[in-house]
């Protein structure tokens, strides 16, 4: 599905609440790539009213990468039953509509292969779909890996999958492309 100016989100940050400011850095690193926030779908910036669910399912359709950020925690759900876990429903849709998955780790995370996240992959999606998870590039967003090193990271795989706009529409660019962001807060 298009968005309604006919065009694709280059990117879907999908994130837990708790970590929006993680999800705001991430966000800010694509734009300094050279793409326009419109682009770039979070929810907190990309929907205002309507059908929330519809508005999810449909910018998720039509983006071209989406980024999952991994935390310790982020694959427990704390909603009810009959409550819908929108971070868990997104994955869900991407899956389903076949978008290139892109795992960031937060929380000095080294994989999704780890005991605890495995196990809980393993109780919310089939044999495939945690097989499709597992065997993602990653990028690490932690103490050892820093920012910078994320964030040129980032840029590779954007530039590989998904191409990097044009330098000269972005702002100051210092020939690498990076620009050093905060420290994550975990």
């Amino acid at each position: 599905m298009q968005r309604h100016d006919n065009s694709e989100y280059v990117a879907f940050i999908s994130y837990r609440k708790s970590h929006t400011v993680n999800a705001d850095l991430i966000q800010q690193a694509l734009i300094n790539f050279g793409y326009k926030k419109r682009d770039v779908f979070l929810d907190k910036h990309s929907i205002y009213n309507g059908n929330f669910k519809k508005k999810i399912s449909d910018a998720v359709a039509c983006s071209k990468m989406f980024i999952l950020l991994v935390t310790k925690d982020c694959f427990v759900s704390n909603k009810k039953a009959g409550e819908t876990d929108y971070f868990l429903f997104e994955i869900k849709e991407a899956l389903a509509n076949n978008v290139e998955i892109l795992p960031i780790f937060f929380d000095n995370i080294q994989s999704l292969e780890s005991t605890e996240i495995i196990k809980q992959l393993n109780l919310l999606f089939d044999e495939e779909e945690v097989e499709y998870l597992v065997t993602r590039q990653a990028v690490r967003y932690d103490n050892d890996y820093g920012s910078t090193g994320a964030i040129t990271r980032l840029r590779e795989i954007f530039n590989e999958s998904v191409g990097i706009p044009d330098s000269k529409d972005t702002e100051e660019d210092d020939g690498t492309g990076v620009k050093a962001l905060p420290t994550v807060i975990t």
